[in-house]
């Protein structure tokens, strides 16, 4: 039998016919593009592109599911199961708040049933500009013995052609009200100055760490509230013997 199928699949190539598909090709997912390039991006802002999706193959297609190297935001918007030439979208937006300035790369991976590309990577460059940046971005600290507060020092980056001015904004969703040191502190342009953020940590606390976010307020009208989440592990109380 396999002797008979060779020769059937010469002659047709020697009559100058197409040769015939003993298979079909299943489910087969294509993209319009597989990048997508932002371009520069204000910090705080989220933009949004869109990934055009098409089943190519012979056999329904299914988009099982969507995830990101990120915090990305990603969702489809039209079907998951999609017939032979039909079409999708996939929606991507990328969450900058928080992220540091300059150049960043993030990908979504998309799952289907196409058995030739299971996982089909999409990636997403962007390059994020903050007025004032701050490093480090996030604020973690375990304490070795109960004190009044945490302390923790921080270095301010000013990308503009002026001076910034920074100080402490209004408390967070806990009450908890952040103080700086110097109390206003004025960033040289395309300078770097270190302050000390103190939170205070006073009073008890059951979980035995407190987590919330230091705001901090700026002069520049486009960035007005620069937010550090934090989290502070207690010391263990000493049980009584």
């Amino acid at each position: 039998m396999l002797d008979y199928l060779k020769i059937l699949v010469m002659f047709l190539t020697l009559a100058g016919l197409p040769p015939v598909a003993f298979a079909g090709n299943g489910p087969q997912i294509s993209f319009d593009r597989l990048n997508h390039d932002f371009g520069k991006v204000i910090h705080g802002t989220s933009p949004v592109t869109s990934f055009q999706v098409t089943n190519i193959g012979d056999e329904p297609l299914i988009i099982e599911k969507l995830r990101s190297s990120c915090g990305c935001a990603r969702a489809i918007k039209g079907k998951r199961e999609l017939a032979p030439g039909e079409k999708s979208v996939i929606e991507a937006k990328i969450l900058t708040t928080g992220l540091k300035h300059g150049k960043h790369t993030k990908s979504i991976y998309v799952h289907s049933t196409d058995g030739r590309t299971p996982v089909a990577k999409i990636e997403l460059k962007f390059s994020v500009f903050r007025s004032l940046s701050l490093d480090p971005p996030y604020l973690a600290l375990s304490l070795l013995k109960p004190q009044d507060s945490a302390n923790f020092t921080v270095r301010a980056s000013n990308h503009l052609s002026r001076p910034i001015c920074l100080k402490a904004g209004p408390p967070d969703k806990s009450g908890r009200q952040v103080t700086i040191s110097p109390t206003n502190l004025l960033v040289q342009p395309d300078r770097a100055a270190d302050f000390e953020i103190r939170i205070p940590t006073a009073g008890d606390n059951k979980r035995g760490f407190f987590t919330g976010t230091a705001r901090l307020e700026t002069d520049v009208p486009e960035e007005k509230t620069i937010e550090m989440r934090y989290i502070i592990q207690l010391p263990r109380k000493e049980t009584p013997h």
